[in-house]
């Protein structure tokens, strides 16, 4: 079932989580229908790829955040591996979502291989929390 998100922090956490899978963030909001319809789809495509975690994020909420993500129309989903952007698509297509799936499926994978977290890790509260690269920031407090 997708996960919804109503922090940078949660999502961040949920990010973390999926380090070693392939995470599927879908910024959305309650008032595109769009957004409606791919509700209806988008848990159905989580459950028959068990390797892939959905994380919904309300783009009302969340609207800093997502213009600084460059989300400038919704549904918009951002594909992530070991939190970086790996692909991105703009609009409700279920079709396109799965071979988007499918391309990005090897790229994360559930498996526990990941190395081990750092302790205590928390996203840097800053302007910029992603890099030139897409890259979640993270700052080690020890």
């Amino acid at each position: 079932m997708p996960v919804f998100v109503n922090t940078r922090q949660e999502l961040f956490d949920e990010l973390e989580t999926a380090e070693s899978s392939l995470a599927i963030v879908e910024y959305f909001t309650k008032w595109c229908k769009q957004c409606t319809e791919s509700e209806k789809w988008i848990e159905k495509i989580e459950h028959e790829n068990p390797n892939t975690l959905v994380i919904r994020v309300d783009a009302d909420i969340l609207s800093s955040y997502a213009k600084k993500m460059r989300v400038k129309a919704v549904p918009t989903f951002h594909f992530y591996s070991k939190n970086k952007v790996i692909d991105r698509f703009v609009g409700a297509k279920e079709d396109k979502v799965k071979a988007l799936i499918q391309k990005n499926a090897k790229k994360g994978s559930r498996k526990s291989s990941a190395a081990p977290k750092a302790k205590n890790a928390a996203p840097v509260e800053s302007e910029n929390d992603t890099n030139e690269k897409n890259e979640i920031i993270v700052e080690t407090h020890e």
